[in-house]
């Protein structure tokens, strides 16, 4: 489950600085793991309420009778406010970051006997241009990469073979 902590009521949200991108995992191509957003404080701190959460489903999905000892562990990504993860199924969900209501999700396993968990790191991120839309990359653990539209969660049909 996924929980996004929001600031509480002693925080102006009109004069919360533009959102900043989280386009890497630890936040910059280095790994930094910072961001330089200074809306929440030592002050107030305790004032942090729960915004919104999501259930990504996995335990429905067979991960608690799993024989690999998964974790959810992924750094979703924030791009334009959309935050796109990975579950220990390698799903890619794709949320609005305001309001945590699901845009996409894509299920490398869907129509397969047998569903695989593991531990997934997430998702890289790679900008779009005039000719192409963004793209989000993720692997599975049997060792397939993926290329999907970042808007729309469809595969990408150029990528690889189709």
């Amino acid at each position: 489950m996924l929980l996004f902590f929001g600031a509480g009521c002693n925080v102006d949200r009109a004069a919360a600085p533009t959102m900043i991108d989280w386009v890497s995992y630890g936040g910059d191509p280095g790994g930094m793991g910072y961001s330089p957003l200074d809306q929440i404080t030592p002050e107030n701190i305790s004032d942090l309420e729960v915004a919104w959460t999501y259930s990504t489903g996995e335990l429905d999905l067979g991960l608690a009778e799993a024989d690999f000892r998964a974790s959810f562990s992924a750094t979703p990504l924030v791009i334009d406010g959309v935050m796109y993860f990975t579950t220990p199924s390698t799903r890619v969900i794709a949320l609005n970051a305001e309001t945590g209501e699901k845009i996409w999700e894509y299920d490398p396993w869907e129509g397969a006997k047998e569903r695989k968990f593991n531990s997934n790191r997430g998702v890289a991120y790679f900008p779009g241009s005039e000719e192409r839309s963004s793209r989000i990359l993720f692997g599975t653990i049997d060792a397939r990469l993926y290329s999907l539209d970042a808007e729309t969660g469809n595969p990408d049909s150029d990528f690889g073979d189709n």
